[in-house]
């Protein structure tokens, strides 16, 4: 796993050579890696790990947890 600074680097070489298949081999990392990159940044204007997004996702919506715990007796 690439650490942020890693990332930004690898974005700004592609972005600078347009040669996804050379920032992979620099990088050691899979050329799809280097376009996930890419669109993360473009998309989000980061290419920071995004450690908020781990993990198991809660099975009911927050509303419906609201509306069960108010109806329960």
């Amino acid at each position: 796993m690439l650490h942020n600074e890693a990332r930004n680097l690898l974005v700004k070489a592609y972005k600078e050579t347009h040669d996804a298949e050379t920032v992979a081999k620099c990088f050691e990392v899979d050329k799809s890696t280097v376009y996930r990159l890419t669109r993360q940044m473009k998309n989000t204007g980061s290419v920071d790990l995004r450690t908020n997004q781990r993990g198991r996702k809660p099975d009911l919506a927050r509303a419906l947890k609201e509306s069960m715990r108010r109806r329960s007796y």
